[in-house]
């Protein structure tokens, strides 16, 4: 029997740029990177470290109309993890941060990063807790869009792929 060893790298990003510059050129840099695979070290990816953190990613869900995808991830109840998902909810110069996850297949011994099965991008709407887990909620960046997001186009680097036709249809 084969096993797959399958872990989450999530990246936090926050908008960095000139918020009185209408053409705006900025991007997007790294307050956290955090993996749920290796209790006992980083795992390296693309050029940077991931740290351990205990949490659980629940991927994309939606509405019976199709629209309001959204994510979510959980740590346990403590300080660090309250003040880190306040951080990751809370906005930037009206800007909220953006959550890139990477659902990888991972080495046997969960020690670096085979191949990328899937990258989604969210942004960091809201959380909630109770004496057990904090809950943060991602939503799909373009149910998100609205007036506090200005001089930003929905392009695959913002919101991830995109369609290629005009001709998408919801179940």
């Amino acid at each position: 029997m084969a096993k797959i060893h399958i872990g989450n790298l999530v990246e936090v990003r926050h908008w960095k740029g000139d918020k009185n510059d209408p053409y705006d050129k900025g991007r997007f840099e790294s307050v956290y990177r955090f993996q749920n695979v290796n209790t006992t070290s980083v795992i390296k990816y693309g050029g940077a470290n991931y740290s351990f953190l205990s949490f659980i990613y629940n991927g994309a869900t939606r509405t019976r109309t199709g629209d309001n995808i959204e994510a979510s991830l959980m740590v346990s109840t403590n300080q660090i993890s309250m003040d880190v998902a306040y951080n990751i909810v809370q906005k930037d110069d009206h800007i909220k941060k953006q959550i890139v996850v990477r659902t990888c297949l991972m080495n046997d011994n969960f020690t670096a990063v085979q191949r990328v099965l899937t990258e989604e991008r969210w942004i960091g709407a809201s959380m909630s807790y109770d004496a057990e887990v904090v809950e943060i909620q991602l939503a799909s960046a373009v149910d998100a869009v609205f007036a506090g997001l200005p001089n930003m186009y929905l392009d695959e680097v913002t919101v991830g792929r995109l369609p290629t036709t005009a001709r998408v249809q919801t179940s």
